[in-house]
């Protein structure tokens, strides 16, 4: 960036604007005595931020020392009307907003991560307790089905074995004649 445009961007103009103008001896006289002239409250600088000077320091030769460029950045602003004093007390309050506003931030993730976990476990827990009364419930279940199934395939022998008629759906089971045969009981 030429100078210019430097020193134009730390003055707020326009890289543009008045980079050919020449002046006149009597003409900066003139407009010297007319700013003497004035009141200071018409003279007020345009607001300088933290965006426009990391825009200037970002656009800083790289050759020139930064404690060179501080003190020509320095003098410039000045001559600007811009006190640092106001842009120190300004930055140092935006440092203990930002730093308030962060550990919001980072206290609201901690709040939502903790609640968030704890919104898991108990959902597992709640999960653990459904398959346990899942699991004990199919459990009995089988216990019941598997008596029934005995139970079931008992009845279907003994109509079998005493030839009973069909019913509708049911069917006939293939017994072997040692099923068809009653039990010999041999004991004492």
């Amino acid at each position: 960036m030429s100078d210019n445009g430097f020193l134009s961007k730390l003055l707020w103009r326009d890289a543009g604007e008045d980079e050919l103008s020449t002046y006149s001896v009597t003409e900066i006289e003139t407009r010297r005595s007319k700013r003497r002239e004035e009141p200071k409250e018409e003279q007020q600088p345009r607001d300088f931020t933290v965006e426009r000077a990391a825009e200037i320091i970002d656009d800083l030769p790289p050759d020139v020392s930064q404690e060179s460029a501080a003190r020509i950045v320095r003098g410039a602003l000045v001559a600007a009307g811009i006190e640092l004093s106001n842009f120190d007390r300004s930055t140092r309050a935006q440092v203990s907003k930002l730093s308030s506003e962060i550990e919001l931030a980072r206290n609201r993730q901690k709040e939502a991560k903790e609640k968030t976990e704890e919104t898991v476990r108990f959902l597992e827990d709640e999960i653990r307790k459904a398959w346990e009364g899942c699991d004990g419930i199919v459990g009995y279940e089988e216990e019941k089905i598997s008596h029934a199934s005995d139970t079931l395939e008992e009845v279907r022998r003994v109509r079998a074995f005493f030839d009973l008629l069909k019913t509708e759906g049911e069917e006939t089971p293939q017994l072997s004649p040692a099923q068809l045969s009653p039990a010999r009981h041999t004991g004492p």
